[in-house]
């Protein structure tokens, strides 16, 4: 970068706010394990104005703007990949206003998602999202790509909380969407067009974010099964059953092998379980509940059923889903990741697909969220073997079978640079020029986040 830039850039908001030299590795890298570029520069503003301001003088001089929460994506979205400088709103991280009437929360783009949970709950009440880095990731960054997570099913997506934005464009002008109010059928409905956007169409700097009650009680099953078909029935049958259940995550026989590995200890009937089912229900101490449970576990031939209810135990369950990413990390020198999303009643089938794939050398691993058809498929480039993958061939391949299924490229990770040239089998060249169009109004300029989607 031009030393007059940076003498301007300091003296404007001062040297504190950037990193121009020994930029900290963290800023180069997300957790996809594949995407690492150093930024020109870190700018870390500490309230709306500052990006503003800032958006305002990298329109003028042409700098590219890669918004960055908490770093835990994992598609390269938050990587300066094309180079320019990551700004970070790890300094914004206020809980500005709580409002109890309302069941409403004001907060800083920067606020960590897992705080504000404990925030919450400390006062009697949830905030559903839950992505596996709740306890790292930003609001805003959950924001920018419609976060997700195990209890989505009941709950639903980021998306679904977000009540009102104010967003930077990239024209330097703030935008203010939605409000504190529960209906909105007034225009476009911004909310929804910024969820997902990655931070292509503006900086998310604060947010308007509802709230409910706490949930009931909760336990916990983890439930073994022969095959991916009869954990999907037992899925359908709960549900039919209405049964108050709030996750349905399951993990293959392939994932169970690395997580056995990595945690030094043997999951139940692994040599013949080729599906684990980890359900999670909400229990108002109705035992008629457990006594479904039981019988639908048995009608749907599980090989048995664990339960937890209480913080230690349900710990002991969740731990094999949660630690499932530490493990393929561990024994692989790259993971491919794909969030592919299929129609529920196609899982099994795009399972079975992908497991022709799948090779001793080349391991395709499948876990997520069965209950909305949410599939995290991972190739993994194992460290012990020498020869090198061809990973676009093998995730051409598994889009292939995702769109003859009538499914799409990310359920909740989002596009950033690991699935944007798959997007052309998924949408018309029309379609994909709307959204060009729609940047194009917010970012004339394209400096924010340049090069990630499409």
């Amino acid at each position: 970068m031009k030393a007059s830039i940076v003498s301007y850039l300091e003296k404007k908001f001062g040297s504190n706010k950037f990193i121009f030299s020994e930029i900290p590795e963290k800023y180069s890298y997300d957790e996809s394990t594949v995407y690492k570029c150093f930024p020109e520069a870190v700018f870390l503003p500490e309230n709306e104005e500052e990006i503003r301001e800032f958006i305002k003088i990298s329109k003028e001089r042409k700098i590219k703007i890669v918004p960055r929460g908490g770093g835990t994506g994992v598609c390269g979205g938050a990587v300066a990949l094309f180079g320019g400088i990551v700004l970070s709103t790890e300094k914004m991280n206020k809980i500005i206003d709580f409002d109890e009437i309302n069941l409403c929360v004001e907060v800083q783009a920067g606020v960590v998602n897992g705080e504000l949970k404990v925030f919450l709950e400390d006062r009697g009440y949830y905030y559903p999202p839950d992505p596996q880095s709740y306890d790292t990731s930003f609001i805003g960054g959950n924001i920018a790509t419609n976060a997700g997570g195990p209890r989505a099913i009941r709950y639903g997506t980021t998306k679904d909380y977000v009540m009102g934005l104010n967003l930077v464009t990239g024209e330097g002008k703030i935008i203010n969407t939605g409000g504190k109010v529960y209906k909105y059928s007034s225009g476009y409905n911004l909310n929804e067009l910024v969820c997902g956007s990655e931070g292509t169409l503006g900086v998310i700097t604060k947010a308007i974010i509802r709230f409910i009650p706490l949930p009931l009680k909760r336990i916990v099953f983890l439930l073994p099964f022969l095959n991916l078909e009869s954990a999907m029935l037992f899925v359908l049958d709960a549900q039919r059953a209405n049964l108050p259940f709030s996750a349905f995550e399951f993990i293959d026989d392939t994932a169970v092998n690395y997580i056995e590995k990595f945690l030094k200890r043997s999951l139940p009937f692994s040599e013949r379980a080729k599906c684990y089912l980890f359900a999670e229900l909400e229990w108002d101490g109705n035992d008629r509940y457990l006594e479904e449970v039981e019988k639908l576990a048995k009608k749907n031939n599980s090989l048995d059923i664990f339960v937890a209810t209480d913080r230690v135990s349900e710990e002991r369950l969740w731990e094999a889903r949660k630690k499932i990413s530490y493990a393929f990390k561990e024994y692989s020198k790259k993971v491919y990741k794909a969030d592919v999303v299929v129609p529920r009643g196609k899982i099994a089938h795009f399972i079975k697909k992908t497991k022709e794939i799948s090779s001793e050398n080349m391991p395709v691993a499948c876990f997520g969220h069965i209950g909305d058809g949410n599939i995290h498929v991972n190739i993994l480039e194992l460290k012990e073997n020498e020869r090198v993958i061809d990973a676009k061939k093998i995730l051409n391949l598994i889009m292939n079978i995702v769109k003859e299924l009538g499914g799409y490229p990310s359920g909740e990770h989002g596009i950033g640079v690991a699935k944007k040239e798959f997007l052309k089998n998924f949408f018309s060249s029309y379609h994909i020029s709307i959204w060009k169009k729609m940047k194009k109004v917010l970012d004339p300029n394209n400096i924010l986040n340049p090069g990630k989607i499409f």
